[in-house]
């Protein structure tokens, strides 16, 4: 039963790790070999196999792995600012949209709305985690992954100018719309990014750098309120005249989420 990769035959072979099942290498006449993936014994697969072996083995972080797990924890701060954003967001439009309101009702959103946008991007994720960490293993993880982030960009965006559109269409009801498009990005992010990582980090240090990516959440959450502030300081003087200029700050809190992705 020999082995694959064989040195002599390809020379992008340097060194051949340990012939061993528990190596994680596979053998010419495996059946695993023409079956997985379909790339019926491939070269690529084979490389691809023995890069991930050097990966595992390997002691060091290197430039591709620093770069592959910057991109994934700045992503996921993108991911948990325009999730928290919406809290600050919805007291917002209280003010901007209710201000008119009698007693209690007045500077308030009504709670079906309140729920209704803060919940729209959970929905989202749902969705997003089913369909595109699906496609991640069909397509490709890497390509897949930047379509969420775009989707992420885009819904981030067109969220910032919800309006009502039309007769029936409110700005909560657009706003729903973009963040359950927006959650659908997001959702993608999670399977796709935890994979990523895994294949990029040695078994050495897998965990603490998955820790690591994952608690740029945590930075996330922290960024939403000082943006918050900072903007709303900046309009302070123009609000204090006129309360509408709040419609600026909730647009630019939001929008704001799309700078990291």
């Amino acid at each position: 039963m020999s082995l694959v990769p064989e040195i002599e035959a390809r020379p992008w072979v340097l060194q051949a790790p340990s012939a061993t099942p528990e190596s994680g290498f596979i053998f010419k006449d495996d059946e695993s070999v023409k079956t997985t993936n379909g790339m019926d014994g491939d070269e690529s697969f084979l490389q691809r196999q023995y890069e991930l072996a050097q990966l595992d083995q390997s002691q060091r972080v290197n430039w591709e792995m620093i770069k592959k797990l910057t991109v994934c924890g700045v992503a996921f701060l993108n991911d948990a600012y325009d999730m928290f954003a919406i809290n600050i967001v919805a007291m917002i439009l209280g003010f901007v949209y209710y201000n008119d309101a009698e007693g209690a009702d007045q500077n308030t959103v009504p709670k079906k709305w309140d729920t209704l946008i803060k919940i729209a991007v959970q929905i989202g994720c749902l969705l997003g985690q089913l369909v595109l960490g699906r496609l991640g293993d069909k397509v490709g993880r890497t390509t897949i992954y930047s379509a969420s982030l775009m989707i992420a960009i885009i819904t981030t965006i067109a969220s910032a100018f919800s309006s009502s559109m039309v007769k029936g269409f409110n700005v909560f009801i657009v706003l729903f719309i973009w963040r359950v498009l927006l959650g659908i990005g997001i959702g993608g992010d999670y399977p796709l990014t935890a994979t990523i990582v895994s294949e990029y980090c040695s078994t050495a240090n897998r965990g603490k750098l998955m820790a690591g990516v994952f608690a740029w959440q945590g930075f996330g959450n922290v960024l939403a309120p000082i943006v918050s502030i900072i903007v709303t300081v900046c309009f302070m003087s123009k609000i204090d005249a006129d309360v509408l200029y709040l419609d600026y700050v909730w647009r630019i809190i939001i929008g704001v989420g799309c700078i990291p992705g």
